[in-house]
């Protein structure tokens, strides 16, 4: 996968599904007869999974002392995001408001992040 699919992923999909998932009320958490709420949570672990597929993982290889920038922050997707992400689909409608303001928090970053990635890769000189 492309660094520019990888963003557009971030940005289009990932981003805002975590900010909806962190932004339902009580109430649209306790209505059983939606089901996309939980199709939602499904999703959201799925991305988990997801993680050792997609994020690079080279940097296994090498020793912690010479890893990159890139080496780090892929070692935080396995470590950070693939444990948050599964925890939050797998426990689905009983998330805690804390969860629901770390979803929120980390759909934000996504989209910003890759936003940015996207436009700083494409219009430099």
């Amino acid at each position: 996968m492309s660094m520019n699919q990888v963003n557009f992923l971030h940005i289009l999909l990932l981003g805002p599904t975590m900010i909806y998932a962190g932004s339902l009320s009580k109430s649209q958490l306790s209505n059983k007869e939606n089901i996309s709420i939980d199709l939602l949570f499904g999703a959201i672990a799925v991305y988990a999974l997801f993680i050792p597929f997609i994020v690079r993982h080279k940097f296994i290889k090498e020793k912690m002392k010479d890893w990159s920038r890139r080496n780090w922050i892929n070692f935080f997707h396995y470590v950070v995001f693939f444990f948050i992400f599964l925890y939050i689909g797998l426990v689905g409608r009983n998330i805690s408001k804390f969860f629901q303001y770390i979803a929120v928090a980390i759909g934000i970053s996504q989209i910003s992040i890759h936003l940015y990635l996207l436009f700083d890769k494409n219009h430099k000189h």
